[in-house]
């Protein structure tokens, strides 16, 4: 009921023709029976993430996780912290319905319905695109406009009036940096007791310097690589690939350096496109903070420059997927990816215990989405108060970068809020228009129904 969706319910969907919603799953989070240490790695920890990973791709219950049992079930999430219990809501049971706020929502003057403003930046023409193809006029000033879109955030949040919808939401700066994040995930950690699977082993060395030290000459850190980087830079910037048993990690370890830094344990065993590095850029859409809804699409892979070896950090462009400079970087679509993620499934008797390898990936992509999301709904995908966003409701449009290991494990490198949108590539084009079509579609039927009090599902 709409109770449980005010305090905090959030819904992951897929925004795909291929994959239509088709149920709905609600679930308990546990607090947890102690605080828990940063994000680190014992063979311990190693052995139930990945009983913590086959749970998720076989369907089995748990209490620390969110499941998809198949990928029937993949469509929608709610979580919530009332209810002790895990329900399967399918389509065919009638009766569920999501009532809506029972406040009333502002309608839209007749005269601003179905118009829209934009920063003019062609990085925002998909948007645009989309919003025309759905009947919407672009209107001159930034007042006028049902739908605002700018693709930087430019704090209009107080500026807005209550019907007008913006895409950006106030609270992002608690996870758009490296450092902001990692701590967030440290107090989630401590409060539900989740294991956070989907992380690299990870300190803050300006708050954690002795056990990061500890970590390296004492627990058998100095033989593992590991990845120092810049909290505040994106696109490969800031980040030093440090090589096991060597000088420079014993340094990083022992003396405090002149700015605050994020180390992870790099991920080894990677999983490599042609012998090449590369990642999955997924995306995930905030449709509403009134209530909480979260849509998630499969995204497209990100393909290195160089070749890619475990056993060299010198160059540290071979260990990046983007923004290196060098021509040949590729991207492709999801579609390739499974195809050669079946290709090495098929290779490798060691992953016959994993049902179906696509939704495996798939099901820890959402799972890590809601995880997370979890961490920082209260932080920033919720809605602040009336004194900070004037605007009754809001949306957003977010990225997240993944790896994959040889053993179908999903890491998650870092959530992006500027998510490139440009359109090098025609399958590009042609996702941006599925894409943010099904964007525009969902909001519109969110507000319409909450202007007319009706439920949301």
């Amino acid at each position: 009921n709409f109770e449980c969706a005010r305090r905090g319910v959030m819904l992951v969907a897929a925004i795909s023709t291929k994959h239509p919603i088709t149920s709905i799953m609600v679930r308990q989070r546990h607090a947890a029976s102690k605080p828990l240490s940063p994000i680190t790695e014992t063979d311990k920890d190693q052995k139930r993430r990945k009983a913590h990973r086959g749970n998720i791709s076989n369907g089995v219950a748990t209490k620390k996780t969110v499941l998809f049992a198949a990928s029937a079930l993949s469509a929608i999430l709610l979580l919530t912290r009332y209810g002790p219990r895990i329900h399967y809501i399918k389509n065919d049971m009638p009766g569920y319905v999501m009532k809506t706020s029972p406040r009333a929502f502002t309608p839209v003057p007749e005269g601003n319905r179905k118009t829209f403003w934009f920063d003019g930046g062609k990085i925002s023409f998909p948007m645009v695109r989309a919003l025309r193809s759905a009947g919407f006029q672009k209107v001159n000033q930034m007042e006028d406009a049902q739908i605002v879109f700018q693709y930087r955030s430019n704090n209009l949040y107080d500026k807005l009036k209550p019907w007008q919808r913006l895409n950006h939401i106030p609270g992002y700066r608690h996870w758009n940096r490296k450092d902001t994040i990692l701590d967030g995930f440290k107090a989630y950690q401590e409060r539900t007791g989740s294991d956070l699977y989907f992380l690299p082993e990870s300190y803050r060395l300006e708050q954690g310097q002795e056990e990061f030290k500890r970590r390296i000459l004492e627990e058998g850190g100095l033989h593992l690589p590991w990845v120092l980087k810049k909290p505040d830079v994106n696109q490969g910037k800031g980040i030093e690939l440090i090589a096991p048993n060597s000088e420079r990690l014993e340094q990083v370890a022992s003396s405090e350096l002149d700015e605050d830094y994020i180390i992870q344990r790099y991920v080894c065993n990677e999983l490599t496109w042609d012998g090449r590095k590369f990642d999955i850029r997924m995306f995930w859409f905030v449709a509403s903070v009134e209530p909480m809804i979260v849509l998630y699409h499969d995204g497209y892979s990100r393909i290195g420059n160089g070749d890619y070896s475990e056993h060299d950090f010198k160059d540290t462009t071979s260990h990046l997927t983007t923004y290196t400079g060098l021509g040949e970087e590729v991207k492709d679509t999801f579609q390739e990816f499974e195809k050669r993620l079946l290709q090495h499934y098929r290779s490798s008797p060691n992953l016959r215990h994993i049902r179906d390898p696509v939704q495996h990936v798939r099901n820890q992509f959402k799972d890590s989405l809601g995880e997370f999301i979890d961490a920082f709904k209260d932080l920033n995908f919720s809605h602040p108060g009336r004194d900070v966003m004037t605007s009754e409701n809001a949306y957003g449009f977010y990225g997240a970068d993944y790896i994959l290991d040889q053993d179908l494990d999903v890491w998650l490198l870092e959530p992006q809020k500027g998510c490139g949108m440009d359109e090098d590539y025609k399958f590009r084009v042609e996702m941006h228009d599925a894409l943010f079509g099904g964007m525009v579609s969902t909001l519109e039927e969110i507000w319409y129904k909450q202007e007319a009090g009706e439920p949301v599902l």
